[in-house]
């Protein structure tokens, strides 16, 4: 039989709009600017947009912030070290200016960017609600659908975001916390963590924040916003796919197809450059780490290309399971016998 593919992320709708390797200092005391505002991206329909940049501190208090058309959607308090970050995001289609401000407390202080990236990005099977200021719960469903290797299992829920409170500092809540002006995610009224969580220690106006749970597609999910304080300002962003990779454990596909085939799966960098994991087996009632839960596994940066001959181990036993945020799937295939 010939190999059956399914190139999931749809490259030929990708585009690389800005690309802009200059530094750019920012020095201001006490009062947010404009560090370099970037023009105009512009979506012909609604889609995904991804940015990435590189942000560095000199000093002790300064902070930085993205803007996307008349919506924050990250910002944080960087190191002393310049540092990548990266985000992604749902808009509706329109055209939307690109900026990045800083803040500093002190003029002897500089926070800098460079190496700043926005594109285009698209998968098969995406769902999205666009940027907007959090008002009410919203939900997503991705429907179910076969694939080459089997139907699909989960979808990764993608949020990213932006909070505020006017003369006061923000945080953002893991379960079991009680912070300042917290601010805490739950997915169908189950509170979950944050993947990443920048605090706005010094109420400067600037906490992000963002977490990418997996959950069965085929049903509604969905995603609540609690705050503290009322006052709080919050925008969020929901993707909602299932090549988007977690940091937890995620089966895209249950795998479905002749014993004694073999199974593809191509990982790729997406928003970021992490490392990232696919290996097919099961997490053990007793888990003594990857080399007892996994029959094959690989795992790195860059392009990861995995695959595995099922012929020993039983297809209808075992899992396809991967992770690593800021990743994502490219192709899955099956040589099937």
């Amino acid at each position: 039989m010939p190999i059956l593919a399914e190139q999931e992320r749809l490259v030929a709708q990708e585009s690389n709009l800005i690309n802009d390797p200059t530094q750019y200092p920012y020095n201001t005391q006490a009062a947010w600017g404009t560090m370099h505002d970037y023009g105009n991206v512009v979506l012909a329909v609604a889609g995904i947009l991804l940015i990435k940049l590189d942000i560095l501190l000199n000093g002790s208090i300064g902070y930085v912030r993205v803007k996307v058309g008349s919506n924050y959607v990250f910002g944080l308090e960087p190191t002393g070290v310049y540092t990548s970050y990266g985000l992604a995001i749902w808009l509706a289609a329109g055209t939307y200016d690109v900026k990045v401000e800083g803040y500093v407390s002190s003029a002897a202080y500089t926070v800098a960017i460079k190496n700043f990236q926005a594109g285009l990005s698209a998968f098969n099977d995406q769902q999205g609600a666009s940027v907007r200021t959090y008002s009410t719960g919203i939900a997503l469903t991705v429907a179910n659908r076969n694939t080459p290797v089997g139907a699909l299992q989960k979808a990764t829920y993608l949020v990213q975001c932006f909070a505020s409170t006017a003369g006061g500092e923000t945080n953002f809540e893991n379960i079991d916390d009680n912070l300042t002006n917290g601010v805490s995610i739950s997915v169908d009224a189950a509170q979950i963590s944050w993947d990443e969580r920048n605090q706005d220690a010094d109420a400067v106006g600037c906490a992000s924040a963002k977490t990418a749970g997996s959950f069965a597609v085929g049903s509604s999910h969905t995603v609540t916003i609690s705050k503290r304080n009322a006052s709080t300002a919050v925008t969020i962003s929901i993707i909602a796919c299932p090549w988007i990779l977690p940091n937890v454990v995620h089966i895209p596909v249950n795998i479905y197809f002749s014993q004694g085939s073999t199974l593809y799966c191509i990982l790729e960098p997406w928003f970021l450059n992490p490392a990232k994991f696919a290996g097919v087996g099961v997490i053990h009632g007793v888990t003594f780490g990857v080399a007892d839960d996994y029959y094959n596994s690989l795992s790195g940066a860059d392009l990861v290309n995995f695959t595995y001959m099922m012929d020993i181990i039983d297809v209808s036993n075992n899992n396809l399971i991967v992770y690593g945020l800021g990743g994502c799937i490219g192709v899955i295939a099956v040589d099937a016998r």
